[in-house]
């Protein structure tokens, strides 16, 4: 409970829980829903492009060249996943799109907000209490008519303990201990199983323009992550 006595604290929290886990939750899973899984996670995961970008301008800094090559290439991924090539018209609903670039813009939230708090509360305080200002966030959105049978609970369990808990806790104490930069190398993984579920478990078909721009995107990641060479 120290985190409640520090105001400044406080509000960084409440940011951290609505913004970045429930926001990042509710618009990544409605993504999915509009479309799979595997658009919906690479679309997420131009979150690390968002990054750069963002702290390139507060620190008045231009990029370097792998930076600017991650750009493009993720810009690229993206252009060629919402478009297949034809830029008159979107291969995927604009919902899709704007559901995981927002998904994306919450994602760099839950990232940069912590800042120090975690080495000061703990990783798993953090999250813990993150999840709960999320769930109360979310609260009013439940629908009231949902089944509740045995297959909706364990499904319902499933996104909690593996899909929630497990990822958040496991994602955010990995940024703890070895930075963001490796830790979201690691996580670049993602989009990849993500991709490789759809097409075994949910039967999805990917065009060639679709792995394309999955290639771009993950590629641009991975390029970010990449430990800098010492000047």
């Amino acid at each position: 409970f120290r985190i409640w006595k520090n105001k400044r604290h406080v509000f960084r929290m409440l940011v951290y829980g609505v913004i970045g886990i429930a926001g990042c939750q509710m618009t990544y899973y409605m993504a999915v829903q509009d479309s799979n899984a595997g658009i919906a996670t690479v679309l997420q995961y131009t979150a690390p492009v968002m990054i750069m970008v963002l702290l390139a301008i507060r620190n008045r800094k231009l990029p370097e060249g792998n930076e600017i090559l991650a750009l493009v290439l993720a810009f690229g991924g993206t252009v060629l996943l919402a478009t297949h090539g034809n830029l008159t018209q979107l291969s995927v609903s604009k919902t899709t799109l704007v559901l995981g670039l927002a998904s994306a813009v919450a994602t760099v939230f839950y990232n940069l907000v912590p800042g120090n708090m975690m080495d000061i509360y703990g990783t798993f305080s953090m999250v813990g209490w993150g999840m709960l200002i999320s769930g109360i966030g979310l609260t009013p959105f439940v629908q009231g008519d949902i089944l509740l049978d045995w297959q909706c609970i364990g499904c319902i369990a499933v996104v909690i303990i593996f899909g929630t808990v497990m990822s958040f806790s496991c994602y955010m104490e990995g940024v703890r201990l070895i930075g963001g930069s490796k830790a979201s190398l690691f996580a670049s993984v993602e989009p990849l199983t993500a991709t490789v579920m759809s097409v075994l478990f949910m039967h999805v078909a990917f065009s060639g323009m679709d792995l394309a721009g999955f290639v771009g995107i993950i590629a641009g990641v991975i390029i970010l992550s990449l430990p800098k060479k010492k000047k």
